[in-house]
C-alpha cells in the first residue's frame, strides 16, 4: 500500500503584499496517498484540519502552531473521504466513509465537543444499499447538521441504471445523535466528486458535474438547491465545466468555477454566480488562459469568499511544473486580477484546497508529491485578507 508522509508548514502573507515568508517544517508522519483534506474553524478562529483516512490535528493560534497527529480512522476499514465543520457550541463534526460493517462503502460521522481532545465512537449515519462515497456536511443556523453524498452505483460501469450514483440528504437536529432517513436528491447521475455551500437562510446548495442522461456527454455543471431544509430540491444548470467548487457571500450571492475542457488536451477555468439563491446564474465567465490537461488533471479548482472578496485556488502546469495558483476578485465576481503563483517547488504541486476564518484570514492546504512512487507532503499556508470588496 502506497503511503504519503505529510508535512504541515506555516507561512504568513502581509496584508497587502506578496511576501510569503519562509517554509519550514512543523510536523512529519505517514498517511495514506492521494488523501483529501479539508480545514474548518470555529468561532474563536481556532483551526481543525482533517485528511484521510482520517487523520486530524488542531491550531489554536491561528495556524501559528499544530497540534500532534491524532489518527482517529485508519485503512483498516478502509476509511476516507472526511469532510469536517465546527457549530456555534464549538462541537467539531468529522463525516467520512468506512467499511465497519463490510462491504459496501457506508457513511458514518464522530464529533468532538471538547476541541478535538477526544472523540464519539463512530456513528453510521446513513444506510443505503449501494455504499457511500464523497460525504459534504453542513452546518445551518440552528446547528442542525446537513450530510449530502453519492450514494454509489452498485455495478459501476454497467448498463443498466443502477450502474450509477445518487445525490443524497441526511440531516440531525440533534447534535447527531439521530439522522433523518436519505432523502433521494437526484437519481442516475454519473458524477465524481460534488461541493456544498450554506447561506445565512440555511438554503442549502449542492454543486456537481455530470451527464443526466447516463454519461452521455456533453457533461454540465449544475447547482441543486433546497430551501426547506431538504426536503425539496431545484436543479439549475450552471455551465458546461468540470468539478464545480461554491461558495456563498455573506449578502447572499451564489458563486461557482468551474474547469471546462475545450479540447486539445486543453482545459480553461470559468466563473458564473446567481443573485437569486440558485434559480438563475449568470453567463459563464472564462478567468485563466488555457491550461494543460497533459499528464496531470487540472480540474481541482477550490473557491473562497469573504466580504465580497473571492479567491480561485487551483493547480496549473503552465509553470513548467505543476503549481499551485490562484485568481482573485475583489468585488464579487465582477473583475478578476491577474493569476498569482504561490508555490516554488520542484514537485508537483497540487489538489488545494481553501478557507477562511472568522477575522478574515485565508487558508490555504495542498499536496506536493515528492517521489515516483506518490510520497507527497501536505502543505499549509494563511494569508490575512483586508478590506472588503463591493
Amino acid at each position: 500500500m502506497r503511503r504519503i508522509a505529510i508535512v504541515i508548514v506555516f507561512i504568513f502573507l502581509l496584508s497587502g503584499g506578496k511576501l510569503w515568508g519562509k517554509r519550514w517544517e512543523a510536523d512529519r508522519w505517514i498517511a495514506p496517498a492521494w488523501n483529501t483534506h479539508e480545514i474548518a474553524f470555529d468561532a474563536k478562529g481556532n483551526a481543525y484540519m482533517v485528511w484521510s483516512p482520517v487523520c486530524f490535528t488542531r491550531s489554536t493560534d491561528g495556524g501559528a502552531t499544530w497540534s500532534p497527529v491524532t489518527l482517529i480512522e485508519d485503512w483498516d476499514y478502509l476509511a476516507g473521504n472526511p469532510d469536517i465543520k465546527v457549530d456555534s457550541k464549538g462541537h467539531i463534526y468529522i463525516v467520512y466513509t468506512a467499511q465497519f460493517e463490510g462491504s459496501p462503502t457506508q457513511l458514518y460521522m464522530r464529533k468532538s465537543t471538547d476541541s478535538g481532545i477526544s472523540w464519539s465512537d463512530p456513528a453510521r449515519i446513513a444506510w443505503t444499499q449501494k455504499g457511500s462515497q464523497w460525504p459534504r456536511i453542513l452546518i445551518d443556523s440552528k446547528d442542525g447538521a446537513h450530510v449530502l453524498f453519492q450514494d454509489l452505483p452498485a455495478n459501476p460501469g454497467g448498463p443498466d441504471s443502477d450502474s450509477y450514483a445518487d445525490f443524497c440528504h441526511v440531516k440531525s437536529s440533534d447534535g447527531g445523535t439521530t439522522w433523518s432517513a436519505a432523502t433521494v436528491i437526484d437519481s442516475g447521475i454519473y458524477c465524481w466528486t460534488i461541493d456544498a455551500a450554506i447561506d445565512q437562510l440555511d438554503n442549502i446548495y449542492l454543486f456537481a458535474c455530470y451527464a443526466a442522461n447516463h454519461n452521455q456527454l456533453p457533461w454540465q455543471s449544475y447547482c441543486l438547491t433546497s430551501r426547506n431544509g431538504g426536503l425539496t430540491w431545484d436543479l439549475t444548470p450552471i455551465g458546461g465545466g468540470n468539478y464545480p467548487s461554491g461558495a456563498v457571500d455573506a449578502d447572499g450571492t451564489v458563486h461557482v468555477v468551474y474547469n471546462r475542457d475545450i479540447g486539445n488536451d486543453q482545459s480553461e477555468i470559468e466563473y458564473s454566480r446567481s443573485l437569486d439563491q440558485g434559480r438563475t446564474f449568470s453567463p459563464e465567465q472564462p478567468l485563466t488562459v488555457k491550461l494543460s490537461r497533459q499528464n496531470w488533471n487540472p480540474d481541482w479548482v477550490e473557491l473562497a469568499c469573504h466580504n465580497g472578496k473571492l479567491y480561485v485556488a487551483y493547480q496549473d502546469s503552465s509553470p513548467g511544473n505543476l503549481e499551485i495558483q490562484m485568481l482573485t476578485s475583489p468585488n464579487r465576481g465582477k473583475t478578476w486580477l491577474k493569476p498569482e503563483r504561490l508555490t516554488y517547488t520542484p514537485t508537483p504541486s497540487l489538489q488545494p484546497s481553501l478557507a477562511f476564518d472568522p477575522f478574515g484570514g485565508l487558508h490555504l492546504i495542498w499536496n506536493e508529491i515528492t517521489t515516483a512512487s506518490f510520497f507527497s507532503e501536505l502543505y499549509y499556508k494563511r494569508a490575512f485578507v483586508p478590506a472588503s470588496g463591493k
